[in-house]
């Protein structure tokens, strides 16, 4: 990691594990204006939704947190899309040879994490 960039302490379990990637993607989207960026404003959104999503699994399962659960997990999910979709916009127009090709993989890998999400979601 770059002296710049603080490393995100990691918190054991999976709650710690949507905890740890809020921000952490709330600390790779600092550096950038969400003004005419699609995917630093889904990425910042997507932050804020896996912060509400760690906060709701610390909840009790009452049966208002769960509904919250469910659509948090899906507001992700609709996050990915919008991220997948804006990245593939940039690969499509991207200079670098590296960047092009790996920007499509990673894209098509989104959507297939985005649907997990939903399944879970829906199954708790």
């Amino acid at each position: 990691t770059p002296a710049t960039m603080p490393v995100t302490p990691r918190i054991s379990g999976p709650l710690g594990a949507i905890a740890t990637a809020a921000k952490s993607l709330k600390r790779a989207t600092a550096g950038f204006s969400k003004k005419q960026n699609p995917v630093v404003a889904a990425a910042r959104a997507m932050a804020a939704q896996l912060t509400s999503l760690a906060a709701l699994q610390e909840s009790t399962m009452v049966e208002h947190s769960k509904g919250q659960l469910i659509a948090a997990s899906k507001a992700i999910a609709e996050q990915a899309k919008e991220i997948a979709k804006s990245a593939q916009l940039v690969a499509d127009t991207c200079l670098d040879k590296r960047i092009k090709a790996d920007l499509p993989f990673l894209c098509d890998r989104v959507p297939a994490i985005s649907t997990q999400l939903k399944i879970m979601s829906s199954v708790k």
